[in-house]
């Protein structure tokens, strides 16, 4: 067996190495230190010390996993997260606007005294705060969705009837919606209780920062095609100009 060359104490373990190489680094420091745990004559600060490293490399795996994870999901499910955030925020703000002016209205009518109208209206205003509420929990869900989850479409559509399906995909599909259902319903928890890790109203004002920040880009790249077009131009009539004066010469 060859000697355990990385020097250990009782302070610790270096572990910088291993974690500087990612996932690799880190199962290959683990076998090492396995290894050299299943000796009997180990000294007790190096076991002691090496037992505790290896609960840490045990740890930053998981991270490591995790954090791969959620890149390779963040670049799958990164355009319909995209159009359902989108689709999410119009619903929420648009029932938004007709609970506010129902609201509006109501208070109105309650100042002219006309009772029939107010007890249509505030009948109204009671579906629309049911419309808002499910907007509310929509929102939730696509600002919050795990990213180290494969992402349930909220809006999914199916053109074929699920009856129509392969029974596989049928149960797919059902324990598809379940999940969903499972999510949703925790996340109109959090939101009743305020312990959303994003906000609906954070996640507006972000979702708006990234569109005037790419909004920006776009801007930019247009100004820096129009100025390479512009120079190009210059360039071409510079090219024509000097052999109009080497023709003439």
């Amino acid at each position: 067996m060859a000697k355990y060359k990385e020097t250990s104490t009782a302070v610790g373990v270096d572990l910088t190495r291993a974690l500087a190489h990612g996932s690799s680094g880190i199962r290959k420091k683990m076998r090492d230190i396995t290894r050299l745990l299943q000796r009997d004559n180990l000294a007790a600060d190096i076991r002691i010390a090496n037992e505790r490293a290896l609960k840490t490399l045990k740890l930053e795996l998981q991270k490591v996993q995790g954090d791969q994870k959620e890149r390779k999901f963040a670049q799958k499910y990164h355009k319909v997260r995209f159009f359902e955030r989108k689709k999410a925020i119009r619903f929420y703000i648009k029932s938004k606007k007709s609970v506010d002016a129902l609201n509006k209205q109501i208070a109105e009518i309650e100042a002219n005294g006309d009772k029939e109208a107010e007890k249509e209206l505030k009948k109204q205003l009671k579906k629309e705060k049911r419309v808002f509420g499910h907007s509310q929990v929509d929102l939730a869900y696509v600002l919050n969705f795990p990213k180290n989850e494969k992402y349930i479409a909220l809006y999914a559509t199916n053109t074929t009837p699920v009856e129509k399906l392969p029974k596989k995909a049928q149960a797919g599909i059902k324990a598809s919606n379940e999940r969903k259902e499972e999510f949703k319903k925790l996340f109109a928890d959090q939101l009743k209780e305020g312990t959303l890790e994003l906000g609906l109203e954070e996640g507006l004002r972000k979702e708006g920062s990234e569109e005037t920040a790419e909004n920006s880009n776009r801007v930019r790249t247009s100004a820096n095609h129009v100025n390479k077009k512009s120079e190009q131009i210059d360039d071409v009539e510079a090219a024509a100009e000097n052999e109009k004066d080497d023709f003439f010469e």
